[in-house]
């Protein structure tokens, strides 16, 4: 902290002994309440017990939505470190509580300090329906003092089936760019040098004097250090000061403060000019895995302002690490040996988010109006699943059409809480319903149905879209809209079927195209109305399936039932040679002549990629009957 950077500077005149000084530094630490604010905000009532039951500290939490609970503190490991004041609500300052880490009298020389603390939130019964977020920061009250830079790894456990939300996840929140504290950093971030004889102390080039605080963890492989220039040896001052170096281009220290990196030269003593690519910043959002690490730098107390948010987190479990080689006050190599270190837990909450659900019902007819079986000329929006109003589409309803929310089961069983919901029947909501649903009554559902419950004799007897639609609930993603249904009336249907027929002698070719046989044998399909046909002659027909809309149509199946008297004709018709084709192939796979009816295989038409109508063809031939009743 920076008040005891002063004492010790004071203090060294006065007794070398260090070990005395550290002691005194904890003597001098207040607990008096803080009568000015951190810069950080927003991290709950936490009103600390009297007398821990549980742990180190205890009390209740109130969230600044009103949620409320209890908390407990446990310190679950520590080296070099003699205990810890600890902070909650005081003198009406409500944010969070924070911790003071206290370092063992006499191990000054203790390397890789270090501490981990557990905080348990345990929410009241009534706010389980409540998303609550454990916050993390370096200090939530104190502006005197700094931390050190050191590695922090973050665990984190999630609540039980009977809480609301998803599971836990840890995110960082805030990590803006804050001024580099010189006496917790040292030359190696904030020196510079000036030339090739020359360096300066703390007076960094420009855009290395600050940054953010929270960065990527590597510490492993690429460690950090401390050290003054003007404790180099060679002469000079702060601002230039020549270094001796050996044969090797290396410099040396004249005292035992600090640490300096291997093969010290010039190009590896500052860490802008050696490893100007390690630790780089955790952006905002940055999601920090189950027990993943990463380092905080060495910032004052009064600018730190990162903030890492543990969504619907149960409980979070953080050790600090220092990794610091060399300090400023310790004469010896050691690493991550720290002071007095702060970090900060805070609660806040958000009432269960509603689910919505909504959509139109509408006429998928892009504006137009079509006929049965007539191509005519469609547009793009003409039966393309998606509500154009824009094209004069508009939403349509009756009385007896309804929406059910379902859990997708074969029985479309109702979400809890709902029922089956009327389509709006007027002005500009026509066509419109909405679902709202309480997040309790969707727990652990990964998905919904929408299920269009459509009347008898619905005038809008063809579907553009599935009446059961499937919504996959996505993680914190509460509103689902535009689940519209399209329909339209028969005279709008995408599926055009055109029948046409070709009067022969019952002696077509083959193909049905002319390829196998003599021009005059070539049929000529025709949709006029045939009249006086002689009994005993052959009618071949074609049955074409034209795809005019802008929707994938699967499943397509043709059938055709012949002519006979006992359904009322004027004679009985077989079938007759050749065997009936379809075009493509697959569409009719019949090898001898079908009897009563001629069912196709079922098929696919997609939708058309361009103006072009998808198309395919059912061709077969029938021998009229001989006999006709007086």
């Amino acid at each position: 902290m920076t008040g005891r950077l002063l004492i010790l500077r004071n203090t060294l005149s006065l007794n070398s002994n260090l070990g005395w000084f550290k002691f005194a530094i904890i003597l001098a630490t207040t607990t008096i309440p803080l009568v000015s604010q951190a810069k950080l905000s927003g991290f709950g009532d936490l009103i600390l017990d009297s007398t821990p039951t549980d742990g180190i500290a205890s009390g209740r939490y109130t969230t600044s939505n009103g949620a409320e609970g209890k908390f407990v503190i446990k310190r679950e490991a520590f080296i070099g470190y003699s205990g810890e004041n600890i902070q909650g609500t005081t003198n009406g300052v409500k944010n969070g509580v924070q911790i003071q880490n206290r370092q063992k009298v006499g191990t000054l020389n203790d390397d890789k300090d270090t501490f981990s603390y557990e905080f348990i939130i345990t929410p009241d019964p009534k706010y389980n329906s409540f998303i609550h977020t454990i916050k993390i920061a370096q200090a939530s009250y104190a502006t005197s003092g700094n931390s050190e830079i050191a590695r922090q790894t973050l665990s984190y456990t999630d609540f039980d089936s009977s809480h609301f939300g998803p599971k836990a996840k840890a995110i960082v929140e805030a990590n803006p760019s804050v001024s580099y504290f010189y006496d917790a950093m040292g030359d190696y971030f904030l020196g510079q040098k000036v030339s090739e004889t020359v360096l300066q102390e703390n007076s960094p080039i420009i855009g290395q004097s600050s940054g953010q605080q929270l960065r990527e963890d590597d510490s492993t492989s690429d460690p950090l250090y401390y050290y003054n220039i003007t404790r180099l040896d060679g002469s000079g001052n702060a601002s230039s000061y020549t270094p001796v170096k050996n044969n090797a281009g290396e410099v040396t220290r004249r005292t035992l403060s600090g640490t300096l990196p291997p093969n010290p030269t010039f190009a590896n003593i500052l860490k802008y000019i050696s490893k100007p690519n390690t630790y780089k910043p955790l952006s905002v959002g940055h999601t920090i895995g189950n027990g993943g690490s990463y380092v905080s730098y060495g910032i004052e107390n009064a600018v730190s302002e990162y903030i890492i948010s543990v969504k619907n987190a149960k409980t979070v479990t953080l050790k600090y690490e220092g990794i610091m080689h060399g300090n400023i006050a310790v004469n010896a190599q050691v690493v991550g040996e720290t002071y007095n270190e702060w970090i900060s837990f805070g609660v806040e909450s958000e009432a269960a988010p509603t689910y919505t659900f909504s959509g139109t019902v509408f006429n998928d007819n892009g504006g137009l109006i079509l006929e049965a079986n007539k191509l005519g000329t469609v547009n793009s929006q003409y039966f393309n699943g998606i509500f154009d109003p824009l094209s004069g589409e508009v939403g349509i309803s009756n009385p007896n059409l309804a929406v059910r929310l379902t859990d997708c089961s074969a029985k479309n069983t109702l979400i809890p809480t709902t029922l089956p919901q009327a389509i709006t029947d007027t002005g500009i909501k026509k066509g419109q319903y909405n679902f709202s649903v309480s997040s309790s009554a969707l727990q652990n559902k990964t998905k919904v149905c929408i299920v269009q419950v459509e009347p008898e004799n619905w005038e809008y007897s063809v579907d553009s879209t599935t009446n059961k639609r499937e919504v996959a609930l996505n993680t914190g993603v509460y509103n689902y809209n535009n689940l519209d249904f399209g329909e339209v009336q028969a005279n709008n249907a995408s599926l055009v079927l055109v029948k046409s027929q070709y009067v022969n002698n019952c002696d077509i070719n083959v193909n049905y195209n002319g390829t196998n046989g003599t021009p005059s044998q070539t049929p000529i399909f025709s949709t006029d109305s045939i009249t006086n046909i002689e009994p005993g002659k052959c009618i071949a027909y074609r049955i074409e399936a034209y795809n005019r809309g802008h929707v994938d149509l699967k499943d397509v199946q043709i059938s055709d039932k012949l002519q006979t008297k006992a359904q009322g004709g004027l004679v009985n018709s077989v079938f007759a040679l050749p065997v009936p084709k379809g075009d493509p192939a697959s569409l009719y796979t019949g090898t001898t002549l079908p009897t009563g009816t001629i069912i196709s295989e079922p098929f696919k038409l997609d939708k058309p990629t361009g103006t072009v109508p998808t198309k395919a063809t059912l061709y077969f031939n029938t021998k009229y009957g001989t006999t006709v009743d007086p």
